[in-house]
């Protein structure tokens, strides 16, 4: 996989570290992905990078960059009138210059329009800088191997919108292979408070709780998702891949501005419904999923500002047992005792359903 990118892209930008790379990829829209020891990391759909579908979106995979919200009254994936699902030429199809690199950062910047499903179009500046990190001293004592970047996701309105008119925000889509043996996570305040499921299928009997924890089993055959809302004070969320022997956790800080709901529905009960600022995609039988973070709306004096999405992707693999001990040690987090001895037989359930 790693190979078939590295020859797809000819200006594949790579962020060397001592365990792997950090690769953004200008001619697949700014896209980032990651390698340890040449293993591709996050999901990359190799027959559809040979054979793309010309007159549909082509997800690739990655680390993609989107406009929020999805669906509802401001869409972006629905133009106004129509009930087709989209995804808009400056988003899907408009690649990136290189503005800056060094050794261990990129800056990629593109200019695109854009229209909502209320049927206004906004010009903005869209740029990603992405930094390497070394995360020697984070791993030291523990016997794993990792990689971790970090980006700042802009976006630059080009005039002046009201936020009655566009609901905009950067939104970090970040994309890894199956589902299976996959142990989803996120570290939150009063975690049942801080669910939503306002999404698509509800995940209920997935979903288990701990003190700070919220654990979610992916695996099934039908597309779930949940949020994670800002108001709980979130401080990051994870994986656990099982099969491959890896943890990923993604950060983003909870910020002043205004939080909003990105589902991919009518959002009947309005954009401000939701607040998450995480969110996790079970992809069923699509075979992926994704780890997700969300900026909130800027506005000063009744006009949107430019507002930017601090993220960042830290990701190690080992020998399970360590990972764990990592998770806990680190993070204080322990998948061992996520649940309540009252659904503690559901849980494991739950496992083995995955």
């Amino acid at each position: 996989m790693l190979a078939a990118l590295r020859k797809y892209d000819k200006q594949l930008v790579e962020l060397s570290t001592k365990m792997g790379g950090v690769l953004v990829s200008p001619n697949l829209q700014g896209r980032i992905f990651c390698h340890i020891s040449h293993e591709l990391i996050q999901r990359l759909d190799h027959a559809l990078l040979k054979r793309p579908d010309m007159n549909a979106y082509n997800n690739l995979g990655g680390n993609t960059l989107w406009p929020a919200p999805e669906g509802g009254s401001y869409a972006f994936n629905y133009l106004p009138g129509s009930e087709e699902w989209l995804v808009q030429p400056g988003i899907g199809q408009t690649n990136p210059e290189v503005i800056s690199q060094s050794e261990d950062m990129v800056r990629i910047a593109k200019s695109v329009s854009l229209k909502n499903r209320k049927g206004l179009s906004i010009s903005l500046d869209i740029s990603r800088a992405v930094r390497s990190l070394d995360i020697d001293a984070d791993i030291e004592g523990f016997d794993v191997t990792g990689i971790a970047y970090e980006s700042e996701d802009r976006f630059e309105p080009k005039g002046q919108y009201s936020p009655d008119d566009v609901i905009i925000a950067p939104w970090s889509l970040e994309q890894f292979p199956s589902v299976d043996r996959t142990i989803a996570f996120a570290q939150v305040e009063a975690p049942r408070e801080a669910l939503s499921t306002d999404f698509y299928e509800d995940p209920g009997q997935r979903i288990f709780f701990a003190e700070q924890l919220m654990v979610y089993i992916l695996g099934g055959e039908s597309r779930q998702q949940i949020g994670i809302k800002a108001r709980n004070n979130p401080t990051l969320i994870g994986a656990l891949d099982r099969r491959r022997s890896m943890l990923i956790l993604r950060s983003t800080p909870v910020r002043s501005g205004t939080y909003f709901n990105i589902a991919d529905n009518a959002q009947e009960n309005g954009p401000y419904s939701d607040s998450s600022c995480y969110s996790i995609f079970n992809g069923g039988e699509l075979g992926f999923y994704e780890l997700e973070t969300i900026a909130p709306l800027c506005a000063e004096n009744g006009t949107l500002s430019p507002n930017s999405l601090h993220s960042q992707t830290f990701i190690l693999k080992g020998r399970l047992k360590e990972l764990q001990r990592f998770l806990l040690e680190q993070k204080g987090i322990d998948l061992n005792q996520t649940v309540y001895p009252s659904n503690a037989d559901e849980f494991e359930l739950a496992l083995k359903r995955s």
